[in-house]
C-alpha cells in the first residue's frame, strides 16, 4: 500500500508513523480457507495478526492509545499476553487498565474476524465448528460494559459459507456496470455490515432476507449477463428476421432452399444452446455450488468486480476421485462430471483427479492480483512424474515458490499429522498477475525428522539447475544430499523418450469395455495382465477358474486396430502387485499377445544398436530400482513415469547385458522357479559401469551409507 521496500518487520516498524493508518492497512486483508474444516488455520491467522500488529507497535485500544506496554506472542497455536513485569496477563473486571486491555483485545479479535477472515467448506457440521471456534475466540476477550453487563458477541457467521468451493455456475469475469447494479453492491455489503451487529433475532432475520433478495437480484443480472444466453438471444433474433423477412421480390426456389437450410440450422442451434443452458441451470451439479463471484461483497470492488482474496490459506482434502469408486467421497462425486464437463479444470493433463491439485487451481482464480499462497499438500506434487502439470502450472503463474517437505516416518510422534502415514509438504508462494512470469524463484527445503526444531539436519536442495528432471521431476525432496547428487548424476543422460527408437504405450485392451471380448478358448491371442508380470518372467494366473485369452477376430471385426500384437515387446506392471521390494518390474512378451491396461509396453523400431533385451537389463537393474523409488510415490507406474527414466548405450556394455539377459530369460522359460540371483547381480555391475557410478556411489544404491 506504502510502496515501501521492507524485507522484515524490523525495517516496517522503522517507517511507520501513522499507527491508525497501518492498522486501517492491516485491518483490509482479506484472508480465505477454501476448505475451512474446523476453522483451526483461519483462528492462527486470527492469533498472526494480533501477534504481528503487537510487534509492530500498532496495538491500540479502542480510544486510539497504545498497548505499548504489553507484549504478546503465539506460542504453541496460542495467542500469549504478557504485561510489562514479563506476566501472564490477566483480566479484572474492577480493574480499569485491565479492563482497557481485555476490552481492546476483544474488538481487534472482532474486527479481524468480521472484516479479514473468510471460509468455505462442503460439510455443515464443519462450518458450525469453525463458527463456533471463532466465537470461542471472542469469549476470551469478553468484557464487561461500564452498565455491568456482557458485551454481546457479533454475529460472525456469515463469513463462514456452506458450500462445495470447486463448483460455481458463474465466471468470477462476468461484468457487472450498470449503475443499478453498482447500488445493489453498496446494498449488498451494508446489509452484510448491518448483520455482524444486529442485536435481536427478528432483525438478524429481516437482514438475512434482504440479503438473499439482494443475491437473488445479483443472480438475475448475472444470468442476463451469462455468454450462453446472449448468444441465444442473438440466434433467436436472427431466426426471426429470417421467418419474418419483407421481400420486394418473389425469392427463387434457391433462394428459398438456402432460407429454409439456414432456418433449420439456427433451430438445430438454439435447441442445443437451449437444452445446454438448462442443464446448467437445473443440474444437480450445481445444488451445493458456491458462487464465489457474489458470495462475498467484501472482495467486490465499488463496481461490482472480483478483486480476490490477499491471501489462500489451508489444507485442502487429499481425496483422489474416480468414478465408479470411492463411494464414501459422495460429496465431492459432482466434481467429478464438472471437472469433465467444463473447462475450468482443463489445466489437469494427466494423472489422477486429486481433490488438492483442484484447490491449487482454485486459490489461483480467488486470488488477489498481488497476493500470497500457503497450502499444506501432499509431498507427491515435487515427486511424481504424473503431476507434471500441476507443478508447470505453479512455476508459470507464481513468483517466489518455497517448498517445505516432510518426508514421513514410521513413528507416529515425528510425523507431521500422527494419525496419517501421508507425506506433506508446505507450500509458501507469490503471485503478482500483472507480470509475466518467466522464470520462478523456487527454493526446497528438506526436514528429514519432520521437525522444524532440527533445523541443523534439514538441506536446502536448488531446483533450477536440474534440466533432467523437467518436464517430469521438478525436484526430488525424499532423498539425501548424497543421493540427490547421484540423481543429479545419472540424470545427465537424456530420458528414455528421447531414445526415438523406443517407443512406450500403455496396454491396449481396456479389461471392462472388452470384457466380452476375453475367453478361455486357447486357440486365441494371449491376454498379458499386469499381475502376470514378474522381473524376466510371467506367472499364470486364472480369473474365474480359467486363463484369459482375447478374441482378436472380433475385435478387429469392430474396425479397431491393432499394430502391435504381432510386436515382440517388454510388458511392465502399472501397479506392482507381485513383490512390494520392486517399484518397476518387467519381462518380455513374445509376439501374438494382447496387452492389457494394467500393463505397459515397451518395443523398438527400426534397426538400433541396442537390442530389446538390453532395454530389459536396466529396467530391471537394482540401479533403475533405486532411481523409481527415490523420485517416485505413486502407486500407479505411468508410460510418463517410465518415459522420464535416464538411457545410456554403450555398445560393448549392451552385448554383455544382451547375454545375461537371454540367459536368466531361459532359464526362467524352463522353471519360472529357477534362481538367477548371481546373472541378475552381474547385469547390476554392468549397469552402473555404464551410468559411471563410483564405488561410494554404488554403496547408496547398494544400501550403505
Amino acid at each position: 500500500v506504502k510502496g515501501w521496500n521492507c524485507e522484515n518487520l524490523d525495517q516496517l516498524y522503522e517507517k511507520i508513523t501513522d499507527k491508525r493508518e497501518a492498522n486501517t492497512i492491516i485491518n483490509s486483508l482479506k484472508i480465505c480457507d477454501p476448505a475451512v474444516g474446523s476453522g483451526h488455520f483461519l483462528v492462527s491467522a486470527l492469533n498472526e495478526i494480533i501477534a504481528i500488529k503487537s510487534e509492530l507497535k500498532v496495538l491500540l485500544d479502542r480510544s486510539g492509545k497504545s498497548l505499548r506496554d504489553y507484549r504478546v506472542e503465539v506460542r504453541n497455536d496460542k495467542l500469549l499476553v504478557y504485561d510489562d513485569e514479563g506476566k501472564l496477563f490477566e483480566y479484572f473486571p474492577n480493574n480499569a487498565e485491565r479492563r482497557r486491555v481485555q476490552e481492546a483485545f476483544f474488538h481487534e479479535k472482532q474486527t479481524i474476524i468480521e472484516g479479514c477472515l473468510f471460509g468455505v467448506d462442503i460439510n455443515a457440521n464443519s462450518v458450525i465448528i469453525c463458527r463456533l471456534r471463532l466465537w470461542i475466540e471472542l469469549l476470551k476477550n469478553a468484557y464487561y460494559r461500564a452498565d455491568g453487563n456482557l458485551e454481546t458477541l457479533p454475529n460472525i457467521d456469515i463469513n463462514i459459507k456452506c458450500g462445495n468451493s470447486l463448483i460455481s455456475r458463474f465466471s468470477l469475469n462476468l461484468p457487472m456496470v450498470s449503475s443499478k447494479s453498482q447500488t445493489m453492491i453498496e446494498d449488498y455489503r451494508q446489509a452484510v455490515k448491518g448483520y455482524h451487529h444486529a442485536k435481536d433475532k427478528g432483525k438478524k432475520l429481516a437482514i438475512k432476507k434482504l440479503i438473499r433478495e439482494i443475491k437473488d437480484s445479483f443472480l438475475t443480472t448475472l444470468n442476463g449477463q451469462d455468454p450462453n444466453k446472449t448468444k441465444l438471444r442473438n440466434l433467436e433474433g436472427e431466426l426471426y428476421g429470417l421467418e419474418n423477412q419483407v421481400l420486394l421480390f418473389e425469392e427463387s426456389a434457391k433462394e428459398k432452399k438456402t432460407r429454409e437450410k439456414k432456418i433449420n440450422k439456427l433451430n438445430n442451434e438454439i435447441d442445443k444452446l437451449r437444452a445446454e443452458i438448462e442443464d446448467i441451470e437445473s443440474g444437480k451439479i450445481y445444488e451445493n455450488a458456491l458462487e464465489w463471484r457474489f458470495e462475498f461483497p467484501e472482495v467486490l470492488n465499488d463496481k461490482g468486480d472480483f478483486i480476490g482474496f490477499d491471501l489462500i490459506i489451508g489444507n485442502p482434502p487429499y481425496a483422489v476421485l474416480e468414478k465408479e469408486r470411492n463411494t464414501t467421497l459422495e460429496p465431492y462425486q459432482q466434481i467429478l462430471e464438472y471437472a469433465r464437463s467444463t473447462n475450468r479444470y482443463n489445466r489437469i493433463e494427466g494423472g489422477k483427479l486429486n481433490l488438492y491439485r483442484l484447490f491449487i487451481y482454485l486459490s489461483y482464480e480467488i486470488s488477489n492480483r498481488k497476493s500470497d499462497l500457503g497450502l499444506i499438500i501432499p509431498l507427491t506434487l515435487l515427486a511424481d512424474s504424473s503431476l507434471f502439470s500441476t507443478r508447470s502450472f505453479l512455476l508459470n503463474n507464481y513468483l517466489n515458490l518455497k517448498f517445505l517437505c516432510f518426508p514421513q516416518k514410521d513413528i507416529p510422534s515425528k510425523r507431521v499429522f500422527e494419525d496419517a502415514k501421508q507425506s506433506t509438504l508446505i507450500i509458501i508462494t507469490s503471485i503478482d498477475k500483472g507480470l509475466q512470469n518467466n522464470n520462478a524463484n523456487v527454493e526446497v527445503w528438506t526436514y528429514p525428522f519432520n521437525s522444524f526444531k532440527d533445523d541443523h539436519k534439514y538441506f536446502k536442495t536448488d531446483v533450477l539447475k536440474i534440466n533432467r528432471f523437467d518436464p517430469y521431476q521438478m525436484c526430488v525432496p525424499l532423498v539425501s544430499e548424497n543421493e540427490w547428487q547421484l540423481l543429479q548424476k545419472i540424470h545427465k543422460f537424456k530420458p528414455i523418450k528421447e531414445e526415438n527408437s523406443i517407443l512406450i504405450r500403455r496396454g491396449e485392451i481396456n479389461q471392462t469395455t472388452f470384457r466380452s471380448y476375453i475367453t478361455s478358448n486357447t486357440n486365441h491371442q494371449r491376454l498379458i495382465k499386469g499381475v502376470e508380470i514378474s522381473q524376466y518372467k510371467t506367472n499364470i494366473t486364472l480369473s474365474q477358474g480359467f486363463r484369459e485369452y482375447f478374441d482378436e477376430a472380433r475385435f478387429l471385426n469392430t474396425g479397431k486396430r491393432n499394430n502391435l500384437s504381432s510386436t515382440r515387446r517388454i510388458a511392465t506392471q502399472r501397479i506392482n502387485g507381485v513383490d512390494e521390494r520392486l517399484r518397476l518390474v518387467a519381462t518380455i512378451i513374445e509376439p501374438n499377445a494382447y496387452f492389457a491396461d494394467s500393463t505397459n509396453s515397451i518395443h523398438t523400431e527400426g534397426n538400433p544398436p541396442y537390442s530389446l533385451e538390453f532395454v530389459l537389463g536396466i529396467i530391471n537393474s537394482k540401479l533403475f530400482q533405486w532411481r523409481f523409488k527415490k523420485t517416485s510415490t505413486n502407486n500407479n507406474i505411468s508410460t510418463t513415469e517410465i518415459e522420464a527414466l535416464p538411457f545410456s548405450y554403450c555398445s560393448e556394455l549392451s552385448a554383455k547385458i544382451t547375454e545375461i539377459v537371454d540367459e536368466i530369460l531361459t532359464a526362467k522359460k524352463n522353471d519360472p522357479k529357477a534362481d538367477a540371483t548371481f546373472l541378475e547381480k552381474a547385469i547390476d555391475q554392468l549397469v552402473y559401469q555404464l551410468y559411471g557410478l563410483t564405488e561410494e556411489e554404488i554403496k547408496i544404491v547398494e544400501g550403505g551409507k
